[in-house]
């Protein structure tokens, strides 16, 4: 009876050191595999991304690469200016109050008579005598066109007989200067075929100055 009890107690002594080995091995392989996939996933997260040269990485970025995108639309130098394709070059004085002179990017001056306007003469030029008001037109123009840089737009024949250059003209700020001077009293309607593009609006805009008794209609 004794000698069959202490048999299995025999052979649990025997297989425990066994059970016991294998145990902590398993232990030791869980806790190298946890060890590791933690690496992994730290690894992952502190992984620095390459950063690619063509994509924004914010949007400040963004808006740095919009910037560069569109620069060409609004360059500008001492004497000129393109906005949108669109090229503004500098008055440098004024003759009288239709006539007036810009410099070219090559440096040359360009003499611009406003086509399909005419100001009252302010000297005497050849047969030309000076006129009432005529004083008084160049200064207004002179005083507008300061520090101003303009685009010339042309109709049928791009000089007269004195070799100025015909122009419908434009501000920056988008101001049809050849209107705007008919408007306010300081030019007439004198529109002579072929160059008759915008009769119509130069008619408009003296009878508006009629109206309104501005400059010269007083």
């Amino acid at each position: 009876m004794k000698y069959s009890l202490l048999k299995p107690t025999l052979l649990v002594l025997l297989l425990f050191p066994v059970l016991l080995s294998l145990s902590c091995k398993n232990n030791r392989i869980n806790q190298f595999d946890q060890l590791n996939s933690t690496s992994r996933d730290k690894g992952q997260k502190e992984s620095p991304v390459k950063a690619d040269s063509n994509v924004p990485e914010s949007p400040a970025d963004t808006a740095r690469t919009c910037d560069t995108a569109n620069s060409d639309k609004e360059i500008r130098t001492s004497n000129a200016s393109s906005v949108s394709g669109k090229i503004y070059l500098k008055v440098t004085r004024v003759i009288d109050g239709d006539t007036f002179v810009i410099l070219n990017n090559d440096g040359s001056d360009e003499k611009v008579r406003l086509t399909g306007v005419n100001a009252p003469e302010s000297r005497n030029t050849g047969k030309k005598k000076k006129e009432e008001f005529g004083i008084e037109s160049k200064a207004f123009l002179t005083k507008f066109l300061t520090e101003k840089k303009v685009r010339l737009e042309f109709d049928v024949q791009k000089n007269d007989r004195y070799g100025r250059t015909l122009a419908y003209v434009y501000l920056e700020d988008g101001t049809f200067l050849n209107e705007y001077l008919v408007k306010e009293g300081y030019a007439q309607v004198s529109t002579f075929p072929p160059n008759v593009k915008y009769k119509d609006t130069f008619i408009a805009a003296q009878r508006y100055a009629r109206e309104k008794k501005t400059g010269l209609w007083k």
